[in-house]
Parts: C-alpha cells; sequence; structure tokens
C-alpha cells in the first residue's frame, strides 16, 4: 500500500465442498479494502472506508424452486459483486485524574451498500450462526461467513469510555445500537438486527490487576429493555494457575441461526 493515501489490504478466499447427499459447491471470494484516515486539529478522527467484495460460485446439484438437492440438472455459476463505502467520525476526550487516565469517546460508523446481494441461489454454508455484541458493533459486515452479506445504509452509534492506572489496571465500558432505513430480514428475528433499531449492546470489562479479570456483555431488547443475552467470564490468578468461569444466560432456548 506504498504510496497510497491510506492503508490498502486484499484478501482471497477458497472452499470446497462435496458431500455423498446433497449438493457440492466451490466457492472463490477475493476482497479489497481501502482505509483512509484524517484527524483535523480539534481532535476529530475520520476514517474513510472503501470495500469491494466478489464473490463466485459453482454449484452442483444445488436445489432449485421444485427441486430438491442432488439434481444434478441443476449445476451453474453464480456471482456476486458488494461495494461498500462507510465513514468513521470517533471524537476522544482524555482527562487524567491522579494516576489515572480517562477516555470517554463517542463513535459514529455511517455505511453504505446496495440493497438484496443475499439471492437464494446462494447457499449460505459459512453464515448461519451469528452473535450480536460489542465485539462487531461497528463491523461491516456482521456474518461470520462469506455466503451472506449485510445490505442497506445503515448507522452503527455508541460510546466507548475507559479508565487506565499507572500500575497496569484497567477498566472500559461499550455501549451502542444500530439503525437501519428500513427493517432487514436477512438476520433472524432473535438476532436483535432485523428491525430499522436493533437491541442495544453493552460490554463491561474490570482489570484492577493482573490477577483478576472480569467480562460482563448484554444485549438489551430494544423496547422493552429486557435482557436477551446475558454473559459473564471471569478470570482469577496467575498465569501458572488460573480459575475461569463463564455464566451465560440467554432469553429463551435458540436455535442456531438465532444464536
Amino acid at each position: 500500500s506504498e504510496g497510497l493515501p491510506g492503508r490498502a489490504t486484499f484478501d482471497a478466499s477458497a472452499v470446497s465442498l462435496y458431500r455423498r447427499d446433497g449438493f457440492d459447491s466451490r466457492r472463490l471470494s477475493l476482497d479489497g479494502n481501502l482505509q483512509i484516515p484524517y484527524v483535523d486539529d480539534l481532535g476529530n478522527i475520520f476514517a474513510l472506508t472503501a470495500n469491494l467484495g466478489v464473490d463466485f460460485y459453482n454449484l452442483n446439484g444445488f436445489a432449485a424452486a421444485g427441486k430438491a438437492d442432488g439434481d444434478t440438472s441443476d449445476n451453474r455459476i453464480e456471482s456476486r459483486l458488494w461495494p461498500v463505502l462507510a465513514l468513521d467520525w470517533r471524537f476522544p476526550f482524555v482527562r487524567r485524574e491522579g494516576t489515572v487516565r480517562q477516555v470517554v469517546e463517542p463513535v459514529v460508523q455511517l455505511i453504505f451498500a446496495p440493497y438484496g446481494g443475499n439471492p437464494k441461489e446462494i447457499p449460505n454454508e459459512d453464515s448461519r450462526s451469528l452473535e450480536f455484541d460489542d465485539t462487531n458493533l461497528f463491523s461491516l459486515n456482521r456474518f461470520p461467513g462469506n455466503d451472506r452479506v449485510e445490505s442497506g445504509p445503515r448507522a452503527n452509534i455508541g460510546l466507548k469510555a475507559s479508565a487506565h492506572g499507572i500500575s497496569g489496571g484497567h477498566s472500559s465500558i461499550t455501549v451502542g445500537q444500530v439503525f437501519r432505513v428500513r427493517d432487514d430480514d436477512t438476520f433472524a428475528p432473535r438476532t436483535g438486527l432485523d428491525d430499522h433499531r436493533s437491541d442495544y449492546v453493552m460490554a463491561l470489562t474490570v482489570a484492577p490487576s493482573r490477577f483478576l479479570d472480569l467480562n460482563h456483555r448484554l444485549r438489551l431488547d430494544r423496547n422493552k429493555f429486557s435482557l436477551r443475552r446475558n454473559e459473564i467470564y471471569i478470570s482469577i490468578g496467575p498465569e501458572f494457575l488460573k480459575l475461569d468461569t463463564t455464566y451465560l444466560a440467554l432469553e429463551r432456548e435458540q436455535t442456531v441461526d438465532e444464536l
């Protein structure tokens, strides 16, 4: 990426799946990304991201309308071209009190992408399991794989706050939500992402020393503020003898598509 105004990356991946029963599929995915950062005199931090993804599928026996998997007469090639443009804005407020450095940072991410992109002619092999939380709040595509893309214009909005001590202890909290121009039925209803306004996601980390680490993640219903997902992870002890425990509570037993 030398000579470019920002940072450029290129990724390529290929998958080939063969089955005794059912259809076979082969996929080639190419993804190019260019990110251009900018910081103004007031401390506003901007980042413009342009991403272009191309997918090619060779399908043998994939079920068409009115047919069952394994019908070898339905052998074809499918393709998808997917452009995404995103603008990020951050404005960190930093203060120091004694030996503690405090940072409060509002974050707004505007994403522009076309609608569609997930035709029934493309099978979903790698994007069935989706968990919406703070780790993908500001992702261009929240689906974990390549077979499904997140479509339509949207805004990811959040607030981050953290405190860092001179001895190495730290704590942080993140709160955020996603806003869409219109509903997206690509997501299962229980993911909290199908509506024009998503559920709230929150994350809290407290690590006063290297012997104690607590992480708490929440997802709250966008209307009732009721708990839909509650996850607590605690790690205690030195490196050679750590005790880890995890607690997970879901609104109800969820299917694989809804996790």
